[in-house]
């Protein structure tokens, strides 16, 4: 892929599966028939897809590659668990397994594009063509991790975490000295411990405060006071850092 694309799908870190045996053969059917509903924008140069199509794709793409990023996650924090963050041997861990979990990611986008007849320049124009929040949010959620049934927070739970990742992301502000490593295992290091605290992922939060937020005041506006923190910070990182860690819904 090209490196416009790679680096969208890797700050998707917010972008995995291979999947094999019998769910494979039903996934070849069943991408048979959405390959249909896969359109072209009339007469466009380059030829890229519609965007209702380019939406289609991923939402495909995202069933097939969270199994894979929830079985990688659980592996590298185990490994991870009694190792010092501030040591070389979690700074190689982590590294590592973004490396195995990007790659992953960009093989599966291919299958995908591949069984649904659209080339990987087709593929790569419409996602630089349509630029907007919903296609990047749709990137970012390829690679979020979120359990299959997480446990339900109370509030004052929700409220903690949502502090906890605001004092990290207050941290930032000397962006311009900070490693992509660095940012990497700080981040890392904050959503493990909220795992091994809480037992859920930081997708799963961020959903629970959503839900939350259209009842509930405080969380509404402590929700919104986070996602100006993380905006802000990522528009600071646009174009040189992994910016998974920071988009929120």
């Amino acid at each position: 892929m090209s490196t416009n694309i790679r680096k969208w799908l890797i700050r998707g870190i917010g972008i995995a599966t291979v999947t094999i045996g019998g769910y494979l053969i039903y996934q070849k059917v069943k991408t048979s028939r959405t390959a249909n509903l896969i359109e072209r924008v009339p007469d466009s140069v380059p030829s890229r897809l519609t965007k209702t199509s380019l939406l289609l794709l991923l939402d495909m793409a995202n069933k097939q590659i969270q199994p894979k990023i929830l079985k990688m996650t659980k592996e590298g924090r185990a490994k991870r668990k009694n190792i010092d963050p501030s040591t070389e041997k979690y700074a190689k861990m982590v590294k590592e397994h973004n490396a195995r979990i990007t790659k992953c990611i960009e093989s599966s986008i291919s299958q995908i594009i591949e069984s649904l007849r659209v080339t990987e320049s087709e593929f790569e124009h419409s996602v630089e063509h349509y630029r907007d929040e919903s296609v990047r949010a749709k990137l970012f959620t390829l690679r979020q991790v979120r359990l299959p049934n997480p446990p339900k927070l109370s509030k004052m739970e929700i409220s903690r975490i949502l502090d906890y990742f605001g004092k990290v992301l207050q941290g930032l502000d000397e962006v311009s000295q900070i490693e992509l490593l660095d940012l990497e295992i700080m981040f890392t290091q904050c959503e493990d411990k909220v795992f091994h605290k809480f037992g859920v992922e930081k997708a799963d939060v961020e959903d629970q405060a959503n839900q939350l937020a259209k009842s509930d005041n405080d969380i509404g506006e402590k929700l919104t006071v986070y996602r100006l923190q993380a905006r802000q910070k990522e528009a600071l990182f646009q174009g040189n850092h992994n910016l998974s860690h920071f988009h929120v819904g």
